[in-house]
C-alpha cells in the first residue's frame, strides 16, 4: 500500500518555540505560521502542535516537505467532551459565494506536504444549537487542500465541516480522515492516489470534543452522547 515521503525529521514546537496559544481563546494562527515559515525556508520539516485547543482565524499554509503535526500518533475522536489531543477551533472560512474556491484553512502548498494526527472543528457550525435547513447552513471554505504531487493527510478527525478535503495531484495519500461534511467530504484528482480506512459519518457531529469555546457547549447533552 502506498505510503507518504516522510519529512525533513527537524522538530518546530509551535507552543514552546513559536508561543502559539494552546488553550482556545485566542487567535495563534500568525505564531503557528510563523513556525511553518521557519521550517520553509530551513527547507522543510515538522510542525508540532502539542496537545491542547487551538483557534484560527486566518488560513494556515504548509509548504514543500513540511508536516504540520498534532499529537495523535493514531486516529481518535472524541467521547463526551473529552477530547485530549490536538484540537483546531476554525472561525475562519465562511463564505456564501465561494466557498469551493476561496483558500481553505489549511493548504497543502507543494510536494510532500502533509498533515496528520489532529482534529479541525467549526463553532459555528453547530446543527445543535441552530436548525439549519440547506438553504441556510453556512457555507465555509474546505478545511484543507493539498497543491502538488505526494500530499498526503493521516489521522484526522473532523466532527463538523461544511468542505471537508480537496486534493490535486498525484500520489496523494488519504489515510484514516474520519468526519461528517454537509457539501463535500473528499474531492480528489490526479494519478496514483489512495483513500484508505476513510468514513463520513454524522454521528461525528455529536463528539465535538470541547467545552472550552461557547458556541461548544450546547453541541448535544449528555444524554444525547455515547
Amino acid at each position: 500500500e502506498p505510503n507518504y515521503v516522510k519529512p525533513r525529521l527537524v522538530l518546530y514546537d509551535a507552543v514552546n518555540e513559536y508561543n502559539a496559544d494552546n488553550s482556545g481563546q485566542n487567535d495563534c494562527s500568525v505564531e503557528i505560521q510563523a513556525a511553518l515559515d521557519a521550517a520553509h525556508t530551513d527547507g522543510g520539516g515538522v510542525v508540532y502542535l502539542p496537545a491542547g485547543f487551538y483557534r484560527l482565524d486566518h488560513p494556515l499554509t504548509v509548504y514543500a516537505n513540511t508536516q504540520l503535526r498534532g499529537c495523535n500518533n493514531t486516529l481518535a475522536q472524541c467521547q463526551r467532551y473529552n477530547s485530549r489531543g490536538t484540537f483546531i477551533l476554525a472561525y475562519y472560512g465562511l463564505d456564501d459565494v465561494t466557498p469551493t474556491t476561496g483558500q481553505a484553512l489549511i493548504t497543502l502548498d507543494g510536494n510532500k506536504a502533509g498533515v496528520s494526527g489532529l482534529r479541525i472543528g467549526y463553532p459555528a457550525l453547530n446543527p445543535y444549537k441552530t436548525l439549519y435547513t440547506g438553504a441556510t447552513l453556512p457555507k465555509y471554505r474546505y478545511a484543507i487542500r493539498g497543491i502538488g504531487n505526494d500530499i498526503y493527510v493521516t489521522n484526522v478527525y473532523i466532527p463538523g465541516a461544511y468542505n471537508g478535503l480537496e486534493i490535486t495531484g498525484d500520489r496523494f495519500v488519504l489515510r484514516k480522515v474520519l468526519g461528517c461534511f454537509y457539501k463535500s467530504a473528499f474531492k480528489v484528482s490526479g494519478h496514483d492516489g489512495l483513500i484508505s480506512a476513510c468514513l463520513c459519518n454524522g454521528a461525528c457531529t455529536l463528539k465535538p470534543g470541547s467545552t472550552l469555546i461557547s458556541d461548544y457547549d450546547e453541541w448535544g447533552g449528555n444524554t444525547e452522547r455515547p
